[in-house]
């Protein structure tokens, strides 16, 4: 199953496993695509008290039926990802570097730089 973009807040929080199915961390922040507001990265908190955040793409993540993120990379080529700062925008430089860093070549050739999800949207029927 792809990734929840209807209910992200689902997302946070949520276990993420590497290809081997070893726990990772947990998804941190989601970044959107600015253009078509689908989920583009996810950071996934590391270490032993989720200091670190590293960002991993979405294009191939599936979130599983028990609510986890299943990644197709290792845990070391995502403890190895290029530092990024985790708070601000995504601009296609950065996501660049990353895609290449994974190498991801199939990734949306017209994604535009990407924002972090709000972590606590407003409902529905509220303005914007």
């Amino acid at each position: 199953m792809a990734l929840p973009s209807e209910e992200l807040d689902q997302l946070y929080d949520a276990v993420v496993h590497d290809q081997g199915g070893d726990r990772i961390g947990t998804v941190g922040q989601i970044y959107l695509d600015d253009a078509t507001e689908e989920p583009t990265f996810i950071t996934v908190r590391t270490g032993l008290f989720g200091t670190k955040e590293s960002f991993v793409p979405v294009c191939h993540a599936e979130y599983t039926d028990d609510g986890e993120v299943q990644v197709p990379y290792d845990k070391v080529t995502i403890k190895e990802c290029p530092l990024v700062d985790p708070e601000g925008h995504l601009d296609a430089d950065e996501q660049a570097t990353l895609y290449t860093h994974y190498g991801v070549d199939d990734a949306p050739s017209d994604t535009a730089p990407t924002d972090p999800a709000p972590t606590d949207p407003a409902p529905a029927d509220t303005p914007s």
